[in-house]
């Protein structure tokens, strides 16, 4: 969450909104693939590449895919990746942006168990589960994240059915040079509504040398396109050091059950009916930030945004309105602009005309400190200095829940405990 978001923040959202919104299954629906030249050729080279890939003792895939998303303005960047894998089952996964300085998604197993970090934020989020390679994909996020690099076809434990059964209207383009060597070129729809094209090494190897995919989402009610075309090369992976397959995790590291549900609803329900964390930070206007001095007073309602986060945007003139119907009802509202220094914010507040309390937290540690993962997000702390309830979002329904929870939280009465 930066002021400039990483391309791999922006990279993931942009595929998990045209997941959620096209409906996309991790696996595809059964098709009837009609017998013609170009499937049967389809047929015979992703059988191949299937039979050496699971045959090979050990194998270094690095990809680099750009992508770009035809919106206004036009968003691009560079996501790679880079797999190492055993023939002993151990396996390291990272994932990047060109605009980060790490990895902002590592996966690493060890045969028996499959362990990913997320550090692309505040704090390192992870999870464990028993598995091995052919586990990789189970997971929502690791999923979404390889969409587009041609690692979510390869590294399925049977590529060969998952292609086959995903494409239709298949053309077998020909030969071409791909890297500087040969490679079948073949075209298709996919389903989900993108249309791809890739090639496989025509030779005693046969990997899929390049990835291209093109899909269509719908965003804030506008249809955008999505282009992805991804370079895979493959290189001869000599013994690699143990080090590589161990798992390093920081002490404040945070264990989670499922990395992408985390990410877009926070974590905060862990902190509900404990003191709120109270983080020194500043103001816009350069004052101090003590949350401290409204405990005993009134409620606290803290409102996480980002200028780059247009929801969050968009909804400040209407959370600008209800603050000014309750701020004399026992409440206190902050905004929280998080990952963004006064000279980004400002602007913003101007024209929005924005004329309540804004906190600047442009290292993110107010959002860490509340787990606060997505945003737009609301936090709201009773009057005895607890944290009672949080949501992400400001649907109409969200906007009602947390009326309530105000209306409850001025009354004196808690949300969460014994009282509740």
């Amino acid at each position: 969450m930066d002021s400039k978001p990483a391309d791999f923040v922006i990279w993931f959202t942009m595929l998990l909104v045209s997941t959620t919104a096209a409906g996309e299954q991790t696996t595809p629906p059964p098709a009837t693939v009609p017998v013609d030249p170009s499937v049967s050729r389809l047929d015979d080279v992703t059988q191949r590449m299937t039979d050496f890939l699971k045959d090979a003792p050990r194998f270094r895939v690095e990809t680099t895919t750009h992508w770009t998303l035809q919106s206004n303005p036009v968003r691009s960047g560079v996501t790679r990746c880079r797999i190492l894998a055993r023939k002993s089952g151990a396996f390291r996964l990272e994932v990047k942006s060109d605009a980060a300085q790490k990895a902002s998604l590592i996966c690493i197993g060890d045969g028996k168990q499959l362990t990913r970090l997320y550090q692309g934020g505040p704090s390192v989020i992870f999870s464990k589960q028993a598995g091995q390679l052919a586990n990789l994909l189970d997971d929502a996020m690791t999923e979404t994240s390889l969409k587009g690099t041609g690692l979510n076809v390869i590294l399925r434990p049977d590529i060969h059915a998952y292609l086959m059964s995903s494409v239709s209207d298949v053309k077998d383009v020909g030969r071409e040079d791909v890297q500087g060597r040969p490679a079948e070129h073949f075209s298709a729809s996919w389903f989900g509504g993108s249309h791809i094209d890739f090639w496989v090494a025509a030779s005693d190897a046969p990997v899929m040398l390049r990835w291209k995919r093109v899909m269509k989402m719908n965003m804030a009610g506008q249809q955008q396109e999505m282009q992805m075309d991804s370079q895979l090369v493959w290189s001869p992976e000599p013994e690699s050091a143990d080090d590589q397959f161990t798992v390093h995790l920081p002490q404040d590291a945070i264990e989670v059950h499922d990395l992408q549900a985390y990410l877009l609803n926070g974590g905060t329900d862990a902190l509900f009916g404990k003191p709120a964390p109270s983080v020194p930070l500043k103001l816009v206007d350069g004052a101090e930030w003590d949350l401290s001095k409204h405990r005993d007073q009134c409620a606290v309602v803290l409102f996480f945004f980002a200028t780059w986060a247009v929801p969050g945007t968009q909804d400040m003139s209407t959370i600008n309105t209800y603050i000014d119907a309750h701020s004399d009802k026992g409440v206190v509202f902050y905004s929280i602009s998080v990952g963004e220094d006064r000279d980004a914010v400002r602007p913003i507040l101007e024209s929005l005309k924005y004329s309540h309390p804004v906190v600047l937290d442009p290292e993110q540690k107010a959002s860490s400190a509340y787990r606060v993962t997505a945003l737009p997000t609301t936090v709201l702390i009773a009057k005895d200095g607890t944290v009672q309830s949080a949501y992400t979002g400001t649907s109409p329904e969200d906007l009602a829940r947390i009326r309530q929870d105000i209306e409850r939280l001025v009354q004196g009465k808690q949300l969460v405990g014994p009282s509740r």
